[in-house]
């Protein structure tokens, strides 16, 4: 009896493992824009310890090429909160005229990673 008190006593807590939480409020469904259209951009996104950062990547699915002309965004500013509301504005030129899959990846503090996909047509 006296071992099982010892190695219960001894006995660590498990690493986090639970992912982010996104929630995508826009675009919903397959959104459709037209030249000179913002594109808005919003979620929620949440973890059970703290965010680290949030990238978002878009790539163009018809040449499947990451724009050069931008940059993936990367905010490492949210360091220690636990929730965030995301919020990207877009203005679509007309080079634009494609579809385009966006990726919306949240990483928290222990390397667990989300990611949220959609699509945006632009005409």
């Amino acid at each position: 009896a006296l071992l099982l008190i010892i190695l219960a006593s001894c006995s660590k807590k498990g690493k986090d493992n639970e992912a982010p939480v996104i929630t995508l409020e826009k675009p919903v469904g397959r959104a459709h824009y037209i030249e000179l259209e913002s594109i808005q951009i919003n979620a929620s996104i949440s973890d059970n310890v703290k965010i680290e950062k949030i990238i978002l990547t878009w790539i163009d699915t018809v040449s499947f090429q990451i724009d050069p002309s931008f940059a993936i965004e990367k905010y490492s500013d949210i360091i220690n909160q636990s929730s965030v509301q995301y919020g990207k504005l877009f203005l679509v030129f007309p080079k634009f005229k494609t579809t385009w899959k966006y990726t919306l990846q949240a990483i928290d503090a222990n390397g667990n990673s989300a990611f949220k996909e959609f699509a945006v047509d632009i005409n």
